[in-house]
């Protein structure tokens, strides 16, 4: 029996089903995806957990969950934290692999099994939405689970990497200045009130203020 793997965005998904698909990245920032926050806000978000729901009702029978406890961002490693999606999941649904890690127990290398119909539209329902991940009760029961854990022994002798850190400089000079008149293709005119780096405040004249990326923005 041939074996075969199909590599595609969730939104390529729509439609489709696998009897077992494989979810990886669902990390804070990554998914949902910081810039879908700051462009959409609570709309944005929205729209992230709907993709969410796609992604785990593409498969038939499995769904793996995973997330990087470390992830390599713009040359820097950066701890990463569980996407809030994970702890909307119900469950009686979720079988967890136990690993160690800072979130053993809860989150690592998640094997999730959905049944189909999924049984609440959990993403229209649940309160833990706009917490923070760390008030919320997976994040709780992780560290409770955590200070448990006995560090695992090395199997290898540390090696010394030599290297040199080398400072890159990078341009953060705002593309607009406070009190520029710019233009979203969204959100409609407004003006610039508060800029940082390539993160700017606009007062929409429709929709009052929204915080967005400079390369979203046009001049008005």
């Amino acid at each position: 029996m041939s074996i075969f793997s199909f590599l595609m965005t969730l939104h390529a998904a729509k439609g489709l089903e696998f009897n077992t698909v494989f979810l990886p990245g669902w990390e804070e920032g990554l998914f949902p995806h910081q810039r879908s926050i700051d462009e959409g806000g609570l709309s944005g978000l929205e729209e992230e957990r709907r993709l969410a729901y796609v992604g785990m009702t593409r498969a038939r029978q499995i769904a793996k969950i995973s997330f990087a406890q470390n992830r390599r961002t713009r040359g820097l490693y950066q701890q990463a934290i569980p996407s809030r999606f994970i702890d909307e999941l119900p469950e009686k649904h979720v079988m967890v692999q136990e690993s160690y890690s800072p979130f053993s127990g809860v989150y690592k290398n998640f094997n999730t099994y959905i049944s189909r119909p999924y049984e609440n539209n959990h993403h229209e329902s649940s309160d833990l939405s706009f917490k923070s991940n760390y008030e919320t009760p997976g994040w709780q029961r992780a560290q409770k689970h955590h200070q448990n854990q006995q560090p695992i022994p090395l199997r290898h002798s540390p090696i010394d990497i030599e290297g040199q850190l080398v400072n890159r400089s990078i341009d953060t000079t705002p593309a607009f200045s406070v009190g520029a008149r710019v233009y979203h293709r969204k959100f409609g005119y407004g003006h610039v009130t508060e800029a940082e780096g390539e993160k700017l405040t606009v007062e929409f004249e429709n929709i009052g203020c929204k915080r967005v990326i400079d390369s979203f923005l046009q001049e008005g």
